[in-house]
């Protein structure tokens, strides 16, 4: 099984591991195998931890100086909710249990999540991280109600009387 692979320079490497027999669970371990080779290589044989990826995330060539500030402001508060663990040990659990000891709202967690899953993905394309890991978003439910959309006819009459006596030009 062979495999290619562009590192963090825009070279291209190439892989390989021999099979034994060609079966998928053959194929499947293999695989594996290809992809901690691919990360021992892009990583000097060292893990990695969550601020060294998220530098070198941030860093590349090929994105803008504005995007790699909104980057940075992005990835900063997630850093300081989860601290700097190896990306090998981030994990959904770990996550989820960080972000729920946070004060944010759903909406900020969701967009934390959406970021790390973008981080993660980013590390598993170079070989920072063995498998990719998917974290699941917080379910937000909203409870709007017809109460909520519309003013009441004393809500109404209030803002009448407030009116009344100005003069508005259009």
């Amino acid at each position: 099984l062979c495999e290619r692979y562009t590192d963090m320079d825009g070279k291209v490497h190439r892989v390989s591991v021999p099979l034994i027999k060609d079966s998928p669970k053959e194929r499947k371990a293999a695989y594996i195998e290809l992809m901690e080779k691919i990360k021992v290589a892009n990583s000097g044989g060292a893990e990695i931890r969550y601020d060294e990826l998220v530098k070198k995330y941030v860093e590349r060539p090929d994105i803008k100086d504005s995007t790699k500030s909104t980057y940075r402001t992005t990835y900063k508060p997630i850093g300081e909710i989860i601290g700097n663990p190896l990306v090998s040990n981030i994990t959904t659990t770990f996550v989820k249990r960080k972000l729920s000891e946070c004060d944010k709202c759903p909406q900020t967690k969701n967009r934390y999540v959406h970021a790390l899953n973008n981080l993660l993905k980013f590390g598993m394309e170079f070989g920072y991280c063995s498998d990719f890991l998917h974290i699941k978003p917080y379910n937000i439910r909203r409870s709007e109600s017809i109460e909520d959309k519309y003013l009441t006819s004393e809500e109404l009459a209030a803002v009448l009387d407030q009116m009344e006596g100005t003069i508005y030009f259009w």
